[in-house]
């Protein structure tokens, strides 16, 4: 057995720094700088992963977002699709009682819509004002118009849009 050496020999390089190296040296094999020299290699091919992982990911964020604005414009477009189908279901009820109020919130086309009228008297014709509103995950388009009452053939009542189909905001306030 190899004598011991203390840490005051082997760090002034004394007698017992010698029988130190002599017990480390038996410990290694002879091609041990092989060794160390694969061992730093490790560091390249995992930062080489690193990097691609990192590109992978850069990449699939930035096809999501380049997505993102297009499905907002298809959003918009269906929703306001919605709010003018409410319209026309209005009008339909309309037709068939004049007396029919809005509709609640009906589901349609994988959103929903809902339609509020305002009964007013302009120049002696009765007037409906409707507002409707379409939705579509988070996104609101709102479309109004407004139908007056006019004599029909054999004097059956008859209604007729006016100004035409305007877009509006939240709660039926002109659009922006």
């Amino acid at each position: 057995m190899l004598p011991e050496a203390s840490p005051v020999a082997l760090m002034s390089g004394g007698a017992g720094a010698e029988v130190a190296d002599n017990k480390f040296r038996g410990t290694m094999p002879e091609n041990s700088h092989h060794l160390r020299r694969i061992a730093g290699a490790g560091f390249i091919p995992g930062a080489v992963v690193m990097a691609a992982t990192a590109l992978v990911i850069a990449l699939l964020v930035s096809a999501a977002l380049q997505k993102f604005p297009v499905r907002q414009q298809e959003y918009h477009r269906k929703a306001e699709r919605i709010a003018e189908y409410g319209l026309q279901t209005a009008l339909q009820n309309l037709r068939d009682d004049s007396s029919a109020p809005g509709i609640g919130r009906t589901d349609c086309d994988g959103g929903w819509y809902i339609v509020r009228s305002v009964r007013t008297v302009r120049r002696d014709t009765d007037c409906v004002e409707f507002t409707a509103e379409g939705h579509l995950a988070s996104v609101v388009e709102g479309r109004s118009c407004c139908f007056v009452k006019i004599p029909g053939r054999a004097g059956l009542p008859t209604w007729a849009m006016e100004g035409g189909i305007r877009a509006t905001g939240p709660e039926g306030s002109p659009a922006q």
